[in-house]
């Protein structure tokens, strides 16, 4: 049996009531991942590969396939995750930012919220399906590759 990433959520609550910025601090970051690997798995799941143009950030690849997606609800997933991650990136490393325990409990219901997004079969972005590509597709991702 594979690991549950949505576990992460409950782990970052029950960080949240920790009387510590270490642990508020751990809790961006279960939070965070709890919804990057979702979209990842909800990507792989749906045979969608990410663009080529972000092949070493293995973050940015999974966002942007959403930010960059044609559907609305698509690209507020996208938003929201990449604005998350980046409060992720500051609870890492970033001594100077300091998290409070009212922000955390809002990033961990942005997060489930996130997650409810995710799981939503309409929010499916649209990507690059593994397989062969038909011409017009091969044309389109030449075209979103040279940033056209």
């Amino acid at each position: 049996m594979s690991f549950d990433w949505n576990t992460y959520v409950a782990l970052a609550k029950t960080l949240h009531g920790m009387p510590d910025e270490a642990a508020w601090r751990s809790a961006v970051s279960r939070a965070y991942y709890s919804a990057f690997h979702a979209a990842s798995s909800t990507l792989k799941n749906a045979s969608i590969r990410t663009f080529p143009k972000d092949e070493r950030k293995s973050h940015a690849k999974i966002w942007n396939v959403y930010k960059e997606s044609t559907k609305k609800d698509c690209r507020r997933i996208g938003n929201r995750a990449t604005r998350l991650m980046d409060s992720r990136h500051d609870a890492d490393y970033d001594a100077s930012c300091t998290f409070k325990q009212a922000e955390v409990a809002r990033l961990i219901s942005d997060t489930e919220a996130l997650l409810v997004s995710i799981g939503t079969t309409a929010n499916i972005p649209e990507g690059y399906t593994i397989g062969p590509p038909t011409s017009s597709s091969l044309l389109d991702e030449v075209l979103r590759f040279l940033g056209i």
